[in-house]
């Protein structure tokens, strides 16, 4: 028999303590993520979403959906998060507040969906597990990161999968089974690291055993989903991603001290917040080192002790750990990842392996819970003292969020943040030199590029953007250098020779140039920008042949090539093919009327063809364009000459001499035609 002093929840009190359950989940992480209202984009935004043509293409579904390389070359095939990209834009146009906000929007929703699954099978403190799981500053990455949709999209498919397979594993209700299988392929089709949902189905099997189960046999369609989307995962990494060469190449000793420290690492960052970084320092691996098996040990140490306890206490807390560690597998170390260039370790990995862990601390409160006697049905100071404690634990965390948010503003402030944390964050300074150069800034960005590279002599995103910004300063003997490093640390980049031979181009190198375009084009014989180039070169050792060729190949590939239009004109003149030369004029001027030497040629044409009146009208316009342009008056005299006005012909060559070009002046001078002028 209860003590009269204490007193219970009547149902009314329940439900308005649900509705403000309900409200605090929504409100709370809404306030702590609004600063991303007006937050700009970061890092590879650009590629996944913002210039991506897919995205602004009215037809682009089909191509999401049907053509999985049709990506820039930066996507896996995730067609469902791509897909809530491309309705974005249709919708809305390009608006970064709104891609944040669905973004935040996806967070809140699988809070609501991990607290309705655990409420539903009756898991305890269900509603402070989905609340410190949206307030944890870890997640900040996955939901202020444009990109990283895939994330909040793949989680709802994945809670989704696990409670219909739960539901079918109690009720054996085959339309749960087939509710499961479609959550697994879509969670895979929205991001694949999801693909470790089969091995924790499979520890129902082994934790959880019933009389009445249904055969394990039931998982195989699982599995074979996921070998399927695991294989093609590899490929891409390997082929499209860059995820491979030498430092990735780590023998199994050094693959298995990596998997170990990963779970590790992860907990210290869910248990205390701080200190968190965009990419974090890249381990020293040793596997010489008796010391870097440590982590090993202490956990094969845990998982003995739990399986000696695990018909008392030990049960849940090994389930838990196993499933964490299942989870972060396909990122652990053991498959190569093109992030770990940088670091084997990033906050986003660690969004769904996270559920696991807020699983383990809800039932480590229930137990204490327990110890302490206390009953969540009742008022009593018990009771009030755990609150207090939970409430502080949100708030603290909360408040951690709220400033891991403020780094998230755009990439300067992000980059910097980083190396406030991570001092030789090589990335940092290559991402802070490419926003220096992009902002004019060449020999700022040539020695954060530089440093980048001091940091890891193997980084070629950093030896590329120093090419480029060595180039802006005309310096194509350093820029050259970069590009050959870039190419022996990265044979397959094909782009570098196409760079390449814009630096020998500028050099004077029109053999080395041509064959630098020439391999561009056996990788890619649909770049139409690589025909242009080595046209251009052709043209400079007048073979001109070759070179009508090239630029004819440009314009087939892309038919709004205007600079392809203004070379072959050039050379077709040179040709005295005036008829051919002055369609192609005619073409580039319909693409770009305001093309100052393409009205030049074209009067230049005009003029061989004897078409006067023609040739002086785009010699007009040149000069109202420019009133500088020296040969667009010495021209201009020529075309007045023709048409016997010597007055205006004179003045014209007499504006030349001023602006620097005093031939044709000095000589109509000396032979009295303009003496008077």
């Amino acid at each position: 028999m209860r003590t009269p002093s204490r007193q219970y929840f009547n149902p009314g009190l329940r439900s308005k303590i649900n509705t403000v359950k309900f409200l605090l989940l929504i409100v709370i992480p809404i306030v702590l993520y609004f600063p991303l209202s007006e937050a700009s984009f970061i890092i590879d935004d650009r590629d996944f979403y913002i210039d991506d043509p897919v995205m602004s293409d009215p037809n682009g579904l089909l191509r999401i959906w049907l053509n999985p390389l049709d990506n820039n070359q930066v996507w896996p095939y995730l067609p469902i998060t791509r897909t809530t990209f491309w309705g974005e834009r249709q919708l809305w146009g390009m608006n970064l507040g709104i891609s944040h906000g669905i973004n935040v929007i996806l967070h809140v929703m699988s809070g609501f969906l991990l607290w309705g699954l655990l409420s539903h099978f009756r898991i305890p403190g269900s509603w402070w597990m989905a609340l410190l799981f949206v307030v944890h500053p870890i997640h900040v990455q996955s939901v202020a990161w444009i990109a990283e949709r895939k994330n909040g999209v793949s989680i709802l498919f994945y809670l989704l999968a696990l409670g219909s397979f739960l539901k079918f594993y109690r009720t054996q209700n085959w339309c749960w089974y087939g509710v499961s299988l479609v959550g697994f392929v879509s969670a895979l089709l929205s991001k694949t690291s999801t693909i470790m949902l089969p091995l924790l189905l499979l520890l129902l099997y082994v934790g959880f055993p019933r009389k009445d189960r249904p055969s394990v046999a039931t998982l195989l369609p699982f599995f074979v989903i996921a070998l399927i989307a695991g294989s093609a995962r590899i490929w891409f990494e390997l082929n499209l991603f860059g995820a491979s060469g030498t430092q990735y190449e780590l023998s199994f000793f050094d693959r298995l001290i990596v998997a170990t420290h990963v779970p590790f690492f992860y907990l210290s960052k869910l248990v205390a917040p701080i200190a968190l970084s965009f990419t974090y320092p890249r381990w020293s691996i040793d596997s010489t080192q008796w010391s870097q098996y440590l982590p090993l040990l202490s956990g094969l140490f845990s998982v003995g002790l739990l399986i000696w306890k695990y018909r008392s206490w030990g049960r849940f807390l090994l389930l838990g750990i196993v499933a964490f560690v299942v989870m972060l597998f396909p990122v652990s170390g053991w498959i190569n990842n093109a992030w770990f260039q940088y670091s084997y370790v990033t906050d986003h990995w660690v969004h769904l392996p996270s559920l696991a862990f807020f699983l383990l601390v809800g039932y480590a409160g229930s137990e204490l819970k327990k110890k302490l006697g206390v009953n969540s049905q009742e008022m009593s100071f018990k009771n009030g003292f755990l609150l207090l404690i939970g409430g502080g634990i949100v708030v603290a965390l909360g408040t951690l969020t709220w400033h891991q948010v403020q780094s998230y503003r755009d990439e300067p402030t992000l980059w910097k943040a980083t190396l406030r944390h991570n001092p030789k964050a090589w990335l940092a300074y290559e991402e802070l030199g490419r926003l220096a150069l992009d902002a004019g800034r060449v020999q700022e960005a040539i020695d954060y590029l530089t440093r980048s590279i001091e940091l890891d002599p193997q980084f070629v995103k950093a030896y590329i953007n120093r090419a480029a910004a060595f180039s802006h300063q005309q310096e194509h003997e350093k820029a050259l250098k970069d590009h050959n490093q870039v190419l022996r640390l990265a044979p397959g980049y094909f782009l570098t020779f196409y760079n390449r031979g814009i630096t020998h181009s500028a050099l004077g190198k029109w053999e080395n140039a041509f064959q630098d375009f020439s391999r561009v084009l056996e990788v890619d014989p649909s770049y139409a920008g690589a025909y242009f180039e080595r046209g251009s070169t052709l043209a400079q050792q007048q073979k001109f042949t070759g070179a009508l060729a090239d630029f004819s190949k440009a314009i087939q590939l892309k038919p709004d090539h205007t600079e392809a239009y203004y070379n072959r004109a050039l050379v077709y003149f040179f040709l005295q093919k005036y008829e051919q030369a002055l369609l192609d004029l005619q073409q580039l001027l319909m693409l770009q009327p305001q093309h100052v030497e393409g009205l030049f040629n074209r009067g230049a044409t005009y003029f061989r063809m004897q078409q006067y009146q023609k040739a002086l009208h785009d010699f007009d316009q040149v000069l109202s364009s420019n009133s500088k342009h020296i040969n667009a008056y010495l021209n201009r005299g020529l075309v007045h000459r023709q048409l016997g006005n010597l007055e205006q012909a004179c003045l014209d060559w007499k504006h030349a001499c001023e602006l620097g070009k005093c031939t044709r002046y000095r000589s109509a001078t000396q032979t009295n035609l303009c003496l008077d002028y």
